[in-house]
């Protein structure tokens, strides 16, 4: 727990749709890195997994580039 009580939220997400060959990946990485967020994003066949770990507020920026 930080000072304000937040607590490091877990979230996993899939993004189907135009994101292979496009830098997807990377750019969540970009962003991941920006907000201190940990976790790991793969290509699968159709699509891409996140798993992310963070507080909610960062969490928030990776699920908003997921939409």
């Amino acid at each position: 727990m930080n000072i304000r009580g937040d607590f490091m939220q877990r979230k996993h997400i899939q993004v189907f749709g135009n994101v292979q060959d496009v830098g997807f990946r990377f750019y969540t990485a970009r962003i991941a890195n920006q907000y201190d967020i940990k976790g790991t994003v793969q290509n699968v066949d159709g699509y891409v997994d996140i798993y992310s770990q963070g507080e909610d507020e960062a969490l928030y920026q990776i699920h908003s580039i997921s939409n």
